[in-house]
């Protein structure tokens, strides 16, 4: 057991990735280890204890997901593994999966090795074609990822290639390279127009991590280059505290909405996506990430360290007071009627609010970095990985005040 006390914002080494890891293995276990409810859509945590809210299975395809990945740097139990993917399965009978949960499960079946048996590139690929109008870039992202690992772990039934090819196709579509943003969906209709030109983070780098993997499976040139030059895109517009922004303007490019800033992006879906992109042969990112990361131990609008040590959990967001879920909606339709404002940032500590949950599929992700960060070591140390894994561990960049968010425009 790595040492609790590199958890620690002065330094980022790979303890401090495996010490995240154990943290998000000890808190993956306490989630699904109750029995108050089969598959929780978060924990919440009132300064003592977390209790489990709500159900998602989705969120459990996305922890099984990191924990296939973790296997290299943790002692897995291996019951606690087949339990959860009996829970999805149980699951299956009650509900009826997206085309992205079936591009999950794919995913997580090609790296266990086993699954679900639904969760198959013919049926992935059946559903795709008749909702294939419903997708949006996650959706086809997640789709893309399934794929691409069912043809890399040797698990395909002969329906991965296809699946592979017209997901990718509709996937860089949406890409705009005027923007080097990807658009929400392609649907169309007034309303429609809003949701699909402001598109949030997750719209953009799961792509980001389909194009980097799809690319390094097949060589696919366009793929690397999209990739890479959405990559470096986000990284120029992120935020001086390390913020991975919310919202962007996938037709002008600028950020809409910077809050919330949620953890999840900071240790877990950026890295995991940056890391990938050099692996297919982008650059280094580690200051991103370290900054990302930072933000995270502290280095944020309310200099709160988000990291719940003894409790296995990273504390969701920081968000403005009195925000609520119509945000989106208002900030996006204001925003493409020319009403713009401000991104958002720079205010007083006083209008900053820490959600303290923890969504399982959050644990996930922090898995999947660090078992991606363990493997280039571990595969390449000789190579640019190596750089750009010790300018990871090297840096730490201080900054002392909050800044709007880069990027904007009128």
């Amino acid at each position: 057991m790595s040492d609790p006390h590199v958890l620690d914002p002065t330094g980022r080494d790979t303890q401090t990735w495996q010490a995240l890891a154990e943290l998000a293995l000890r808190g993956l276990r306490d989630t699904y280890g109750r029995d108050s409810t089969l598959l929780p859509h978060t924990m919440r945590w009132d300064g003592r204890r977390a209790a489990p809210e709500g159900h998602n299975a989705r969120y459990a395809l996305i922890s099984l997901l990191g924990l296939a990945k973790a296997r290299d740097i943790l002692e897995m139990d291996d019951d606690f593994t087949t339990s959860l993917w009996a829970r999805v399965a149980h699951n299956d009978s009650t509900v009826s999966h997206s085309p992205g949960d079936l591009g999950l499960g794919l995913w997580a079946r090609a790296l266990h090795g086993r699954g679900h048996p639904l969760f198959s590139a013919e049926r992935a690929h059946k559903v795709f074609r008749e909702r294939n109008r419903s997708c949006d870039s996650v959706d086809l992202a997640w789709l893309l990822l399934g794929a691409d690992h069912a043809l890399l772990n040797g698990v395909d039934d002969g329906h991965g290639e296809q699946l592979a090819a017209e997901t990718k196709r509709a996937l860089l579509s949406l890409y705009n390279p005027e923007s080097k943003l990807f658009y929400r969906h392609r649907r169309g209709g007034p309303f429609a127009g809003v949701s699909r030109r402001i598109a949030c983070f997750a719209n953009q780098i799961y792509p980001v991590t389909a194009l980097a993997v799809h690319a390094r499976r097949t060589g696919c040139e366009k793929s690397a280059s999209v990739g890479r030059d959405a990559a470096n895109n986000l990284c120029r517009l992120q935020g001086s505290l390390g913020q991975w922004w919310w919202l962007y303007d996938a037709k002008r490019g600028p950020v809409v909405d910077g809050y919330p800033v949620f953890s999840v992006h900071q240790d877990g879906m950026a890295p995991m996506a940056l890391l990938e992109t050099t692996v297919a042969g982008g650059r280094s990112y580690a200051r991103e990430i370290e900054k990302g990361l930072s933000w995270v131990f502290g280095e944020n609008e309310l200099r709160e360290n988000l990291v719940q040590r003894d409790e296995g959990l990273v504390l969701r967001d920081i968000h403005r007071a009195g925000a609520g879920r119509t945000r989106r909606m208002i900030r996006g339709t204001a925003w493409c009627l020319g009403w713009r404002g401000r991104a958002d940032a720079g205010q007083a500590e006083a209008q900053f609010v820490v959600n303290r949950e923890c969504r399982p599929y959050h644990l996930g992700w922090i898995l999947y970095a660090a078992a991606l960060l363990h493997q280039a070591v571990k595969q390449a140390p000789s190579d640019r990985i190596e750089s750009a894994v010790t300018d990871l561990q090297q840096t730490s960049d201080k900054t002392e005040s909050v800044h709007e968010p880069t990027g904007q425009s009128n």
